[in-house]
């Protein structure tokens, strides 16, 4: 009694096993389509104070970051979409003054802002000014 098949049918069951690989690799990484890396595709785009008055563009269904870092005396608040068009996924606000949130762009559209403030402290320690703050805005681009 044979248990092992001959080696036509060992090949043939490793050309199988290949092809299936393949397939796999296709239909859950989407290798063949997405001429981007990998590590590009997982990383969500940031956009920080350094982009505050700017635009930003973004493909649809791509999240992107807004990471704002402040202080414990001049913390952000929730960045927030004006755009309907962008949805928030997730947002958290820090000890240290720190401020972020995730959005999803829904659709394409020229401009939908992002918009964020923080009341700074009186530059002169012990006096009392006038309220001073300052907003964080962006332009989003989607595009897709």
């Amino acid at each position: 009694m044979r248990i092992l098949p001959r080696r036509g049918g060992l090949l043939a069951l490793g050309i199988v096993v290949l092809l299936a690989a393949v397939v796999v690799a296709v239909l859950v990484f989407d290798v063949l389509e997405d001429p981007e890396p990998v590590s590009d595709r997982r990383r969500n785009a940031a956009v920080t104070e350094a982009d505050n008055g700017s635009e930003v563009t973004v493909p649809v269904g791509k999240p992107f970051v807004v990471d704002l870092k402040g202080s414990e005396d001049a913390s952000w608040s929730l960045p927030s979409a004006v755009d309907a068009s962008l949805a928030l996924v997730s947002s958290s606000q820090d000890l240290d003054g720190s401020s972020s949130a995730t959005f999803l762009p829904q659709k394409a559209t020229p401009a939908a802002l992002v918009i964020a403030e923080r009341t700074l402290p009186c530059p002169v320690p012990g006096e009392t000014c006038p309220r001073r703050t300052e907003r964080f805005e962006v332009t989003i681009r989607v595009v897709g």
